[in-house]
């Protein structure tokens, strides 16, 4: 029996996977957030000394805490976002499938970090690294989404030089 074409498109998309992946780093991030900003004391608790630790950290910045108003803090996330599901819409098109799921991962970091702007108007880091920056998993989500679709990009670039 062969599948409808509706069937056989969801089975091609990368849109649910991708879907699936960003939600997931959505519900880890806002768990986590949750769960550390409840349970942690001020100050800094220590965890791997000097290399990870924990703590409670308000966020007002951008990258590396940079201060930028707030309204123009959305809109370059939004902005950022929209971009995002344009590279998933062509990575679907093309079928690059890891291309989407990396790009996922910075969607899925982009939205838990903007929904703790929209809520609270700064986003919750609860991980100190080396003891200087402030991160959660959402910011994770992202960089490493970032390093993948470099990378994928990367290989992609050096394959079609390679064949032509």
């Amino acid at each position: 029996m062969q599948k409808s074409t509706h069937a056989r498109i969801l089975d091609e998309s990368v849109w649910l996977p991708a879907v699936l992946v960003a939600a997931g780093i959505v519900f880890a991030d806002i768990l986590s957030k949750a769960y550390f900003f409840t349970h942690l004391k001020e100050g800094v608790t220590p965890l791997f000394q000097g290399l990870l630790d924990l703590v409670i950290h308000r966020n007002y910045g951008i990258v590396a805490n940079a201060p930028l108003p707030q309204p123009i803090t959305i809109f370059l996330t939004v902005t950022v976002m929209l971009l995002i599901l344009r590279g998933i819409r062509k990575a679907d098109q093309t079928r690059t499938y890891r291309e989407a799921l990396a790009l996922s991962l910075i969607l899925g970091g982009a939205i838990g970090n903007l929904i703790d702007r929209v809520l609270y108007d700064f986003v919750r880091d609860w991980m100190l690294l080396f003891g200087r920056s402030a991160i959660n998993l959402a910011d994770i989500a992202i960089v490493v989404g970032a390093l993948w679709y470099i990378s994928l990009k990367k290989k992609s670039h050096l394959a079609r030089a390679e064949s032509s």
